[in-house]
């Protein structure tokens, strides 16, 4: 394609459920880890097939139940109804449509800012408390609530929801 000499850059932002914390010993360095080896492994590919390089511009881990939210519900589902969820805890409820929805809302809801310094890697606690959850053209969550037959855990998925054009394009990324 046109420009396809000239090596770009995309910046995204990931975001965990509990479930992804919880399978990781509940230790955000490892967490972290997982995401450093996630994130390499997509920029091998991307960067020799598409001359594109992903840049992590923020990290937020759920490692609690949001706001107080601790089991299923059959009304409207909201980001917090999604980031609880964890298998150990019973709590994998919602479809993957139920959740790229969710991830829609998110991404359309934040506000679009010069991005700030903040920390790269927060809880969404101190996201959401300090106001400073960025809008990127990409959020990635990953979740431990849609396992592959796997013969060892976790058996991550990813979801994603990014902006394709105007009128935006749900996209799963397994």
């Amino acid at each position: 394609w046109t420009g396809e000499a000239a090596t770009r850059i995309m910046e995204v932002g990931i975001i965990t459920d509990l479930g992804f914390y919880s399978s990781f010993d509940s230790n955000q360095e490892q967490v972290v880890e997982a995401i450093e080896l996630i994130v390499a492994l997509t920029n091998l590919l991307y960067y020799y097939q598409f001359n594109v390089i992903l840049r992590v511009r923020q990290i937020i881990i759920t490692t609690d139940f949001v706001g107080g939210v601790r089991s299923c519900t059959n009304g409207a589902i909201f980001l917090k109804h999604i980031l609880s969820q964890d298998p150990t805890k019973g709590t994998c409820c919602y479809s993957i449509d139920d959740v790229l929805d969710g991830m829609e809302a998110f991404s359309k809801a934040l506000p679009v800012e010069p991005i700030s310094g903040g920390d790269v890697v927060q809880t969404y606690e101190e996201a959401k408390n300090n106001n400073d959850i960025q809008q990127l053209a990409h959020w990635h969550m990953l979740t431990d609530c849609y396992p592959a037959i796997c013969s060892s855990a976790p058996c991550t998925v990813g979801l994603a929801w990014s902006y394709k054009d105007t009128s935006g394009r749900k996209k799963l990324i397994m």
